[in-house]
């Protein structure tokens, strides 16, 4: 029996929203980190009225924030704000969290409703027991069965007057995976415009911001990576951004296959195995890269004719999706836009 198993480990070969630039355009400043797991990549045509040294600034300023994302949602982290709520799991003391996780949280919330509970973030007792970054284990039906009991945001209890957080449940974990890169690109965002900036792109394997429009108001072109790309090479499509976000959440992530099926860390919080409904869901919208984050991971859980009638009632939200036999919907509102669509990406 042969096993493989697919992670990030090749950053580039593995990432979903590839950038694109046009010819005959300034030569943009780009920077790049390695955190959260994945590559951050910040990049800005700027006009040279603000200044070379300023530009720098703003841009050490941004990857600042993002590794403040990364210390207080890392769950692994034992001093992060996270780590903090979950070692009180259970206990009837609550903890008191920052207006930040405070705002995560009530995000994170936004979306569980919205998706019919197929976001969330208590979903922490299950990524541990799958453990899809370190092995190729498919855990029994009894394990699974148990941590299922410790999932649900209803398990949350908070106090608003007091900005408090508890877990109700022992051995209940919080984990913002599926957030996390969207709020950190938002912070990111919004320290560049604090400082100048108006024509930048924050972007990591799986999401991406543009808080303005190249010079002239030429827009970011943004292309979705085909999810079976030995099968469909290429792209599924290009997408024109100005300014708002897309995020992308694939089973061709992160995933591994065993007996002739495959086995995506997109899971679902009620069944505790694998959503198999969708190969990729790309959400395209005006809203936060923490809201377009989250709705991508949510709406992969959903039956596919469920998922179409959510984003279709979602004000300035669009969508691309690939369901498991390869068919592409695309959104009314993007009917006709994305450039270069392929019409079916082959299993």
């Amino acid at each position: 029996m042969v096993i493989t198993l697919k992670r990030y480990q090749a950053i580039v070969l593995l990432i979903s929203l590839t950038v694109f630039g046009c010819q005959k355009q300034p030569t943009p400043i780009v920077k790049r980190q390695f955190l959260m797991d994945t590559v951050l990549t910040i990049k800005s045509y700027e006009s040279d009225d603000l200044g070379r040294s300023k530009k720098e600034a703003a841009f050490k300023s941004a990857f600042s924030k993002i590794k403040a994302v990364e210390k207080r949602l890392n769950v692994f982290d034992k001093h992060s704000e996270t780590a903090k709520i979950n070692r009180r799991a259970g206990s009837l003391k609550a903890t008191s969290v920052s207006v930040k996780m405070w705002n995560t949280i009530l995000t994170s919330k936004q979306i569980w409703e919205l998706t019919d509970h197929n976001f969330d973030p208590t979903i922490g007792p299950l990524t541990s027991l799958w453990q899809f970054d370190k092995g190729s284990r498919v855990p029994k039906k009894t394990e699974i069965n148990e941590k299922t009991k410790l999932v649900g945001f209803e398990k949350i209890v908070l106090n608003r007057q007091v900005r408090s957080v508890r877990l109700a449940k022992e051995n209940m974990r919080l984990d913002f995976g599926g957030i996390a890169k969207g709020i950190a690109i938002d912070d990111a965002a919004k320290e560049l415009s604090r400082r100048g900036l108006k024509s930048f792109l924050v972007t990591s394997v799986s999401s991406t911001k543009a808080g303005g429009p190249k010079e002239h108001n030429r827009p970011w072109l943004i292309g979705i990576q085909s999810p079976r790309p030995k099968k469909t090479p290429g792209l599924l499509g290009i997408i024109e951004l100005r300014r708002g976000s897309i995020s992308t959440t694939g089973d061709y992530q992160q995933f591994f296959t065993k007996a002739g099926r495959r086995y995506s860390h997109i899971l679902n919080p009620k069944s505790g195995f694998p959503a198999n409904n969708f190969m990729s869901v790309t959400i395209v919208t005006k809203r936060s890269a923490a809201f377009a984050d989250a709705l991508s991971t949510g709406i992969a859980g959903l039956p596919p004719r469920e998922a179409q009638d959510l984003v279709e009632r979602l004000p300035q939200v669009d969508a691309v999706l690939v369901d498991t036999r390869g068919k592409i919907w695309i959104s009314s509102n993007l009917q006709g836009k994305v450039r270069d669509l392929v019409s079916r990406v082959k299993y």
